[in-house]
């Protein structure tokens, strides 16, 4: 995801081959109860927002995801897996300590105010949760 919103920044566009077949072993190295994965989870995605949405949009869009975040703590809370929710705090940490040497990745030539084709611009945690939108192909029909 990283490598092709990098590309996208930088002008190129991304093509895909329909016929092509992949297969995804599904979290191979880390299975999904593992804390370790909720925090690398967790941490990429907040540096995947600082590092490729125009600064614009980025920082608000980096103080949804806390709020997100924040509630999957809660969740994780509630739910008793603490090991989960200090991944979480683990991950905001972790991007804390880092923000400048993440904010030296951006690359000079993001062009502000951009949106791609094919960019969803909504919120898809809303879709899932409130509208019930469970495909990809749903998100988009109103």
């Amino acid at each position: 995801i990283d490598l092709c919103w990098r590309l996208k920044n930088l002008g190129y566009k991304i093509m895909y081959c329909p016929d092509a077949e992949i297969y995804n072993v599904g979290g191979g190295t880390l299975a999904t109860d593992n804390p370790y994965k909720t925090y690398l989870n967790f941490r990429n995605n907040l540096i995947i927002l600082q590092k490729n949405l125009p600064l614009s949009d980025a920082y608000f869009r980096i103080f949804i995801r806390f709020f997100m975040d924040f509630i999957a703590w809660i969740h994780f809370i509630m739910e008793g897996k603490i090991d989960f929710a200090m991944a979480v705090t683990k991950a905001h940490i972790h991007f804390f300590k880092n923000f400048w040497n993440n904010a030296k990745k951006r690359t000079d030539s993001q062009k502000p105010f951009m949106q791609h084709a094919g960019q969803y611009r909504s919120s898809i945690v809303y879709a899932y949760f409130i509208r019930k939108v469970k495909y990809f192909s749903e998100l988009f029909i109103d």
